[in-house]
């Protein structure tokens, strides 16, 4: 089974006031801290999606492949169209956001595994009823990924197959937390999105 993983890390970091994936977390980027957490024996083929040219070749020297994204104003549907170029011949692909501070390599590397066990579902993980990123989506629905317009990812996409939809537990709901502000990061209170 041919697998790849996208990373997303082209956002403008609005609330942020500064390039959030710079910021140090426990002695490390998040940027660093997103790279890390790919178990890359799972994957063909890594992307890294940014705009940034310093990180794209922070990503380049780990060995994965990155991908410029010129016009970030344009949201993250263009990073997905943009990552998904990349890997068009997967049997299935990782998207991951770079701003997950606690995700853990053990619990990407399960969201592998689960798509194994079940290939041709969305495989995300989730605490109780809340669901996050990472998420895999089956070659099928690569069409319909790239039709997304706007600053919106494949949330839209997973709500329109959710009988293919196969949610991991996980046990610490801190993995699922992104970050939005300078606030957040300091004091580790993140944002909690309910579906």
């Amino acid at each position: 089974m041919k697998l790849a993983c996208v990373i997303l890390a082209a956002g403008n970091s609005v609330r942020f006031g500064k390039n959030k994936l710079k910021a140090r977390f426990r002695g490390e980027s998040l940027f660093e801290r997103a790279l890390a957490c790919v178990p890359v024996e799972c994957f063909y083929k890594t992307v890294v999606v940014t705009q940034y040219e310093d990180l794209a070749k922070q990503a380049e020297k780990a060995g994965f492949t990155a991908v410029r994204n010129p016009e970030p104003d344009k949201g993250i549907s263009l990073s997905l169209r943009l990552g998904l170029e990349q890997v068009k011949s997967a049997d299935a692909v990782m998207f991951m956001v770079a701003d997950q501070p606690w995700l853990q390599k053990s619990t990407v590397r399960g969201l592998v595994e689960t798509y194994k066990k079940e290939p041709g579902t969305i495989v995300a993980p989730c605490f109780g009823k809340r669901r996050g990123n990472p998420v895999i989506f089956p070659n099928e629905i690569f069409d319909e990924l790239s039709g997304v317009e706007g600053d919106f990812g494949g949330k839209t996409v997973i709500m329109a197959h959710t009988d293919k939809l196969r949610l991991m537990p996980i046990m610490n709901e801190d993995e699922l937390n992104d970050v939005d502000t300078v606030e957040q990061l300091e004091s580790g209170r993140f944002r909690y999105e309910q579906d």
